[in-house]
């Protein structure tokens, strides 16, 4: 994990990234005071590790090896993928049931400030750190819950989804719902000139749009062999009609099933390699063609990404070699009057 491990909470390590430690002078700097400052850094700090503690101790319960990363953008628990959705869900709902917890607990101790301390600065400090815990953990938890990809309330709601409809609808529902609430967000925070929220917001915004257009998959799909062939099955139907965005998209969900029979392998590095070709995705395309069958359709898509890509030696060696010949004359022919058009006439 990138960072500087710094302690750890158990056998829990807890990485930090330089770019937090920016974070906190962000928003330290973004406070009436340097006291002030300081101390919202201190509640961001522990606000984030309260959080990121409730999803690693849960996903420690089940054995999943957590970390903790605090880094420019808040905290993130990465661990080995769960056994089932029931822990995935678990997992991402200890984050905010910590970040809840942590706010009343600070809450209540705000009412014993009052009640218990002398008033003068140490109380005044005290009192204004605890406002801002509850603040913090309260607001955050609030907005973490919203139901936008990946925060963890949408994560709750593709879980919840995967239950009620099938995972290509599930995602379209998930990432299209997440997108229209960024956008609205996304206008919010322009018009109120907050820089950091708009740039987190376009970062999400991103990552949604790319699921939507089939360039990555939001998370496994945990039906066992028979969910990884209906979902082929599905991409297999949508490359037969042309759609290959769509294809691409739910071939990814394939990839990304945890258990993938070894025989539909060379169907779907095939589905995979020529969509990802047909809609322009021409890098990522050739990572799976490498791994397909040498089918017509195959071949003509290693064409058209070596030509588009300006690999000339290696659409040179292709286009002298046996693989090339699959192709019916015809169809050779035209795609010389393309790709190599000066063959044609040293032929002639």
């Amino acid at each position: 994990m990138s960072g500087i491990r710094i302690f750890s909470v158990g056998d829990i390590p807890v990485f930090v990234s330089p770019f937090f430690l920016l974070l906190l002078l962000f928003f330290g700097m973004a406070q009436p005071d340097a006291t002030i400052g300081i101390l919202f850094g201190v509640t961001v700090t522990v606000s984030l590790l309260a959080h990121e503690l409730g999803h690693a101790l849960m996903a420690k319960r089940f054995r999943l090896q957590p970390q903790i990363l605090l880094h420019g953008f808040g905290g993130f628990t990465s661990h080995h993928p769960a056994e089932r959705d029931r822990d995935d869900a678990l997992i991402v709902a200890a984050g905010p049931l910590s970040g809840i917890t942590l706010g009343a607990l600070a809450f209540g101790a705000r009412l014993a400030v009052v009640d218990v301390m002398d008033p003068g600065r140490g109380q005044e400090l005290l009192y204004t750190f605890l406002t801002l815990m509850v603040q913090v953990n309260v607001i955050w938890t609030i907005i973490n819950l919203l139901p936008i990809w990946p925060l963890d309330g949408g994560q709750l709601t593709r879980l919840l989804a995967l239950r009620l409809m099938r995972p290509p609808m599930a995602d379209k529902i998930v990432h299209g719902l997440s997108v229209a609430l960024l956008v609205v967000a996304g206008y919010f925070a322009l018009t109120a000139k907050m820089i950091f929220l708009t740039i987190i917001v376009l970062m999400l915004l991103f990552d949604n749009v790319q699921v939507l257009r089939g360039e990555r998959s939001s998370g496994p799909v945990r039906k066992g062999t028979k969910r990884a062939r209906e979902l082929l099955k599905e991409a297999e139907a949508a490359f037969r009609e042309g759609r290959f965005a769509e294809a691409a998209r739910i071939g990814h969900h394939v990839r990304d099933e945890q258990v993938v029979p070894r025989e539909i392998l060379p169907r779907l590095w095939t589905v995979l390699g020529v969509s990802e070709a047909r809609v322009g995705r021409y890098e990522g395309a050739l990572a799976y063609l490498d791994r397909a069958p040498l089918t017509p359709e195959v071949v003509e898509a290693k064409i058209e990404v070596f030509h588009m890509l300006d690999r000339d030696e290696e659409l040179d060696e292709l286009l002298r070699s046996p693989a090339f010949e699959i192709l019916s004359p015809e169809r050779r022919a035209e795609i010389l009057a393309v790709v190599r058009p000066g063959w044609l006439r040293d032929e002639g």
